[in-house]
């Protein structure tokens, strides 16, 4: 039997959607979770960490990087990747795109020049206009009385969605307003049983986001 061993940062971040495929799949694994106080002595261990940098998961002997390429990973394991080749093309695909505007976010979040950060955020929030229309498109085309972005299940393109606008929720609250859409999507992925029983127990974590 495979036992897993996810390590990331007490944060949401990019490690958050692994733990939501862990937790869609009722799959138990070991959630370690490193402060921010301890990463600098801790990155150096390249037995641990090979790129020094995180996510890193631990499978039968095996250390994966790149957060994305452990949430397939599992999600095909799990099945969560989509049914046939063409579903799991366009859960890829979005899932991809959820991380790309994880990742701008991230980086307006970290900037620390003001008026760099200024620029950021109008050059950001318009981009949004763009993601949320692909977004709610791909919705509308899988049929609205689905709710989901591919299939008629949950795959990992809605995790990887649902975090994301999560993350937008506290961060960007406004995008949500001006996408009702998208703002309904994540009221129902957040009372989904296996999504729901997760965030019931969800550590607050070291910063939030």
């Amino acid at each position: 039997m495979s036992t897993y061993k996810l390590t990331y940062f007490d944060v949401r971040g990019r490690g958050e959607v692994i733990r939501l495929v862990f937790a869609q799949a009722q799959v138990e694994y070991e959630d370690v979770r490193i402060l921010h106080a301890e990463w600098d002595s801790s990155k150096t261990d390249r037995s641990r960490f090979p790129m020094g940098c995180c996510p890193v998961m631990d499978l039968d002997g095996m250390t994966m990087m790149q957060s994305m390429v452990i949430a397939r990973h599992l999600a095909r394991k799990f099945g969560l990747a989509g049914k046939d080749e063409k579903e799991m093309t366009m859960v890829d695909m979005m899932s991809d795109l959820c991380t790309d505007m994880l990742n701008e976010m991230f980086e307006l979040i970290f900037e620390k020049d003001a008026k760099r950060k200024e620029d950021m955020t109008t050059a950001f929030v318009k981009k949004s206009e763009t993601y949320m229309s692909v977004f709610t498109g791909w919705l509308e085309k899988n049929g609205d009385d689905k709710g989901f972005l591919v299939g008629n299940t949950v795959t990992l393109a809605d995790l990887a969605l649902f975090n994301l606008l999560e993350q937008l929720s506290t961060k960007h609250a406004d995008i949500l307003t001006k996408n009702p859409p998208m703002q309904a999507f994540l009221d129902r992925v957040k009372v989904e049983p296996n999504v729901a029983a997760w965030l019931e127990k969800r550590p607050k974590g070291e910063m939030d986001i």
